[in-house]
């Protein structure tokens, strides 16, 4: 196994990987298996890469694959991680996942509020009031909060949801909220971190900035679905 990844598009991401990964011409064949959502894709690409431990996979991986890959292709890959310090992939597949859980849980509310923080336009509260009564289980808050935080430096990552309401199983819940990352700071936070990259105009643009545009679409949403904005005193 080389390679396991998710996209909206098989055909474009496979010319990127062509464009870009070398190990592009290893590739024998290609399985594809579709998903109703983009969620569930995550999920089971991050079950495949644990059960199959790709070669040139990096997060999700049980162990660092070397023994019977060709020395020259270990070097390689030693070499553009050395280059290329920072896992863009994982930062956007984490904005998409992340994306896809906010919108499952904003699926419920009828109403929703943006709660500002005086000085800083980094995060703000997004309080949801339900359309009807949901058992806390189905709003699966806990997954949203442990949500996979992107990691687009060494050492370095970012949340992009600081915290949400507790509700004890079997709870029902008529109200939720949760502090979610601006799509503005979020931009910021990648140029920053990603700027260093030889090939930053190249990857920001294929990799982050859709995911990023998504993200800032469901943001937008929350402005025209919502009542009414206030600002936290």
């Amino acid at each position: 196994m080389l390679y396991v990844g998710i996209s909206l598009s098989t055909a474009s991401r496979l010319s990127q990987h062509r464009r870009s990964s070398q190990w592009a011409d290893d590739i024998a064949y290609i399985k594809i298996e579709r998903f109703p959502t983009q969620a569930l894709a995550a999920e089971a690409e991050k079950q495949a890469i644990i059960r199959e431990n790709p070669i040139w996979n990096v997060v999700h991986k049980p162990v660092q694959v070397t023994a019977g890959v060709p020395a020259s292709r270990e070097n390689s890959r030693k070499s553009r991680q050395t280059t290329y310090p920072f896992d863009v992939s994982n930062v956007a597949r984490c904005l998409r996942e992340t994306t896809a859980l906010v919108a499952r849980t904003v699926g419920y509310a009828s109403h929703i509020c943006l709660e500002k923080f005086p000085g800083t336009h980094s995060f703000v509260s997004v309080i949801l009031e339900m359309k009807e009564a949901v058992f806390s289980e189905e709003l699966r808050l806990d997954q949203l909060f442990n949500a996979e935080s992107p990691e687009p430096a060494p050492g370095r990552r970012f949340r992009l949801i600081t915290q949400t309401t507790h509700h004890e199983p079997g709870t029902v819940v008529d109200k939720c909220d949760f502090t979610l990352i601006t799509p503005q700071w979020l931009s910021k936070l990648c140029e920053e971190c990603l700027r260093r990259r030889d090939d930053f105009d190249q990857v920001f643009e294929r990799d982050n900035q859709p995911a990023i545009a998504e993200f800032a679409r469901l943001f937008e949403t929350f402005n025209t679905h919502s009542d009414f904005q206030c600002s936290a005193g």
